[in-house]
């Protein structure tokens, strides 16, 4: 299994390392979760009926998760966003009215996009809005949009890099009939692309099947796209723009700590410098099974958290997913094998 891999600086407050490996290079951290090769994330504008019907089933059926960029003065029933909310879709920021930003005063942004923020956070409880798309892919005044939110989708119709250069500004590729990914077979090849880059790719889509709307996208063709990432799942990460966008921030700036390490145990801290509040994504993180464990398994807080073993290369590695600030994570021998 291959594996793509952002290496981290680890901070030691134990000097005792009772292995052979250098502590300072144990510990790695996923590029993107599960240590996949690409992190994917499907975003919905304008709120058109089809993206309620037709698309949300089709990827609460493969267990992914979408982000509903809304027009806060188009909804007609926010039960059915409060419905997508509840399902772990995203529930995003397009502005009260769909203007075109650079047009406005500072003044008339600022109200388009906190007013929008403010809609969604009183018909739908728990986390939401962090993210925000520009309408008509034109950005506005960064200082409004940075104090807003976490990230923001623009459209320059290229696949991200790893960390993009501009987290207010992230690229997407337009699907349906007016851009360039509208087959299954456009889009295997754009997903392929992202994993050779380690990059993150952003889709941008309207209307789905024969609705009223732009670029209508068919539903065969994104439900075939989803498919095809199932059947890779070890290659792709699906997930909303939000976290993906968490994930990235909370990686970049990790430190891990060796706060304790026994014959049987090493207890660990995981942080980071951002709001725990927001950023509160797990983060994947991998290092080599110490000697004479034959298995291992993690706890944080005192709860067992994701984990898995895979030997590479003749080195067995156990990896798991923890929460930032999340509380002390514990590795522990274990006798089972897993």
């Amino acid at each position: 299994m291959k594996f793509k891999i952002t290496f981290l600086a680890i901070t030691l407050t134990s000097l005792l390392n009772v292995y052979s490996q250098n502590p300072k290079s144990l510990y790695e951290v996923g590029t993107w979760s599960g240590f996949r090769s690409s992190a994917i994330s499907y975003t919905f504008d304008d709120g058109s009926q089809n993206q309620y019907d037709v698309a949300i089933p089709i990827f609460n059926k493969y267990g992914y998760k979408l982000t509903l960029f809304t027009i806060s003065n188009r909804v007609s029933d926010w039960n059915r966003l409060k419905k997508a909310a509840a399902e772990g879709h995203e529930i995003a920021n397009h502005t009260v009215s769909h203007p075109k930003l650079n047009e406005l005063s500072i003044d008339q942004q600022r109200a388009e996009l906190e007013n929008c923020s403010n809609a969604i956070n009183d018909n739908i409880s728990g986390l939401k809005g962090l993210t925000h798309a520009y309408p008509y892919c034109i950005t506005c005044t960064d200082s409004i949009v940075s104090r807003l939110f976490i990230s923001a989708r623009g459209g320059s119709g290229v696949i991200e890099s790893s960390t993009p250069k501009n987290i207010l500004n992230v690229s997407a590729l337009t699907c349906g009939d007016k851009g360039p990914v509208n087959s299954a077979k456009t889009f295997n090849a754009a997903a392929d692309k992202s994993a050779t880059s380690n990059g993150w790719l952003v889709y941008i889509i309207h209307a789905v099947d024969n609705e009223p709307g732009y670029s209508p996208l068919s539903s065969a063709v994104m439900d075939s796209s989803l498919l095809y990432l199932k059947n890779n799942d070890s290659k792709f990460w699906v997930e909303s723009f939000g976290n993906v966008s968490r994930y990235i921030k909370e990686r970049n700036s990790l430190s891990i700590a060796e706060k304790s390490v026994k014959k049987d145990a090493i207890t660990l801290t995981i942080k980071d410098t951002l709001d725990d509040k927001t950023y509160n994504y797990p983060i994947s993180i991998r290092r080599p099974l110490p000697s004479k464990w034959e298995s291992a398994e993690v706890l944080q807080n005192g709860k067992p958290i994701l984990d898995k073993m895979y030997k590479e290369n003749n080195v067995k590695y156990i990896v798991f997913n923890a929460v930032p600030d999340g509380g002390d994570v514990v590795l522990k021998q274990s006798k089972v094998k897993k």
